[in-house]
C-alpha cells in the first residue's frame, strides 16, 4: 500500500512524506440506563506531511484504520457482554 501523496492538498507542491502517528479520538456511547458518555480510542494512522507549507493531514487511509479500531472496540465490549451473560 503506497501511503505518500504525490502532492500537498494545501498548496499543490509535490513534497509529501508520510508518518505513522498515534491519534487520539472520541467515541460517544449511551449505554443502556446511563448518561451519555465518551470513550477515547487510539489509532495509529499515516498523517501526511507538507515540507514546503508545513501543512500536515490524513486521508482515507486513516478513516478506514479509525473505522477498524471503532468496529474492534464494539466487538471486545459485545465480547464482554456475552461473558457477563455466561456468569
Amino acid at each position: 500500500m503506497n501511503l505518500t501523496e504525490d502532492w500537498c492538498i494545501a498548496c499543490g507542491v509535490r513534497n509529501v512524506t508520510t508518518e505513522m502517528k498515534d491519534i487520539e479520538f472520541g467515541l460517544r456511547i449511551a449505554p443502556l440506563g446511563e448518561q451519555n458518555s465518551t470513550v477515547t480510542l487510539t489509532a495509529t494512522v499515516p498523517v501526511l506531511h507538507c515540507d514546503v507549507c508545513n501543512f500536515d493531514y490524513c486521508n482515507y487511509v486513516a478513516d478506514d484504520i479509525k473505522e477498524q479500531v471503532v468496529n474492534d472496540f464494539y466487538k471486545a465490549v459485545e465480547r464482554q457482554i456475552q461473558l457477563r451473560k455466561a456468569i
